[in-house]
């Protein structure tokens, strides 16, 4: 995941299920997606680990290579994913729900789709390049660029892989290909850098640990679901990319809204501006990973809840908020006491230090992120997907005339409060049709808590903030922590009732 792709990625499991279910009682709904949430926590679980991965390989670009390097590689990234959305074409989820629903034409779709995905492969390579070319960008990284969009073949067959796991409910394939993979990217790039090898050597590190999941992957499928016979269908791939356009509407105008922000400051500043924006975005991600998937995790529950009432809902959205804004609040807080010092300790050099300011800023995007997750689960598992496209269209839109607006002028930092800005509208978007489903949200009760604790953290780090940040960190969270868990027990009235609400006991 880029840097910059800090705007959550809305789920589309309910738009995919809609069109199947559409005649059937909300309870049998709920029911197949909280199994399908469920089965499918493998994959999240791997895309949590490239993330990850990829989170070490930007913190070696900064320490061995510096500011603008590491800006070249996160725009690289960043684009890549994003024509990434073009070249699987959003068969990957019709796929899976189709296999899931026929799975004796498991081997057309396998054939039929991946002839699809490589053409579209091609075709959003070919893309790439004259967006490359149009946008006037330096040699280094129009080579850094396309050697990344390379990887768009193997990255589109690798989907086609997965599908077929999904619908077959076999995720633990997808680790067995992702984990020596991301074992590679990381000892592969630490030896590149090391070495002093140049940053094209490392993008060729992407292309192949992407060739290397696809292969064991695409082993694993042919050994244990199906041996493979070509039978191609003009007619067939036809219907499958007419049926898949919802799938790749909905994606691509998320993936374009994820990127806009570092594609507006690529143009309008340069490769400086857009590395400190990136490794101040990148600081973020561990809490983003956190939030997402707490929110994942709860998702099934609410599904549960929706069909058993209102109220019910209205409980573990309130459980779920309180639970995330215990994340995001301190983190908010606690990065933006020590924005400086983290950036040195994360990526080395004094240049990073500039984007301190950046970090103070984007940092508070934490807060809306946490709330549109919950409100976000809260619109999905009513059913109510065509609103949350809606949403996306609208915060695409508003990031891009935002970007223009404010990087023009103020640069790197016009970036961080479009960022900002973009994401308070996007909170505010969900939080109206969502109180409207809730029939009120009572926000003062689901806050106070993590403040206060969050306070009382902010107050001990104002006095500690001259000691060594490796004190610094552990002690204040011990701080939060402690003083948090005191809160809950005393408004829960006792530790059993606190135990029963907090771990759903």
């Amino acid at each position: 995941m880029p840097a910059v792709a800090i705007k959550q990625r809305k789920p589309v499991i309910r738009l995919m299920l809609n069109n199947r279910f559409r005649n059937m009682p909300r309870w049998i709904i709920g029911w197949t997606v909280r199994n399908s949430m469920i089965t499918n926590r493998a994959a999240k679980t791997s895309q949590v680990m490239n993330r990850a991965t990829t989170f070490v390989v930007y913190a070696f670009v900064g320490r061995y290579l510096g500011v603008a390097e590491f800006g070249v590689l996160s725009l690289g990234l960043t684009l890549m994913y994003t024509f990434q959305i073009f070249a699987v074409a959003g068969l990957k989820l019709l796929i899976t729900r189709e296999i899931s629903r026929e799975p004796e034409r498991t081997n057309k779709y396998i054939v039929n789709g991946t002839i699809a995905v490589m053409t579209f492969s091609l075709v959003s390579f070919l893309a790439l390049g004259l967006f490359v070319l149009a946008m006037n960008y330096s040699t280094q990284t129009s080579e850094v660029i396309l050697l990344l969009g390379l990887a768009l073949i193997p990255y589109a067959l690798t989907n086609i892989c997965e599908a077929v796991f999904q619908a077959w409910e076999r995720m633990h394939y997808i680790a067995y290909g992702n984990v020596p993979a991301n074992i590679l990217k990381v000892v592969g790039a630490w030896y590149i850098l090391d070495n002093g090898y140049s940053i094209h050597y490392l993008a060729l590190l992407f292309i192949v640990c992407y060739v290397l999941v696809f292969s064991i992957e695409w082993w694993y499928m042919m050994k244990n679901i199906t041996k493979l016979h070509i039978e191609f269908d003009y007619q067939f791939t036809r219907g499958m990319l007419v049926k898949t356009l919802p799938f790749l509407g909905m994606e691509s105008v998320i993936a374009i809204w994820a990127s806009i922000d570092a594609v507006l400051l690529s143009k309008l500043s340069d490769e400086f501006s857009l590395g400190l924006y990136n490794a101040s975005a990148q600081l973020l991600v561990p809490a983003i990973l956190v939030i997402e998937n707490l929110a994942f995790s709860i998702f099934p529950l609410m599904c549960r809840k929706f069909d058993m009432g209102i109220e019910n809902l209205k409980n573990v959205y309130e459980y779920l908020v309180e639970a995330l804004l215990a994340i995001a609040l301190p983190a908010a807080v606690g990065l933006s006491f020590l924005a400086g010092p983290i950036l040195l300790l994360l990526y080395g050099g004094d240049n990073f230090s500039q984007g301190a300011v950046v970090l103070q800023l984007l940092v508070w995007i934490l807060i809306p992120i946490a709330f549109t997750n919950a409100l976000g689960q809260v619109l999905m598992a009513s059913l109510q997907e065509t609103l949350t496209l809606k949403i996306v269209v609208v915060n695409m839109i508003i990031s891009i005339v935002l970007g223009i607006v404010f990087i023009i002028p103020l640069g790197v930092i016009g970036a961080a409060l479009s960022t900002v800005i973009s994401q308070g509208v996007n909170l505010l978007q969900h939080y109206f049709p969502t109180a409207k489903t809730l029939r009120g949200i009572n926000l003062w009760n689901v806050f106070w808590k993590p403040m206060v604790a969050t306070l009382v953290m902010a107050g001990y780090l104002f006095l500690v903030s001259n000691m060594s940040i490796w004190f610094v960190i552990p002690s204040a969270a011990l701080v939060y922590g402690v003083c948090l868990v005191g809160i809950l027990i005393l408004t829960s009235g006792s530790i059993a009732q606190f135990r029963e609400r907090y771990f759903l006991t």
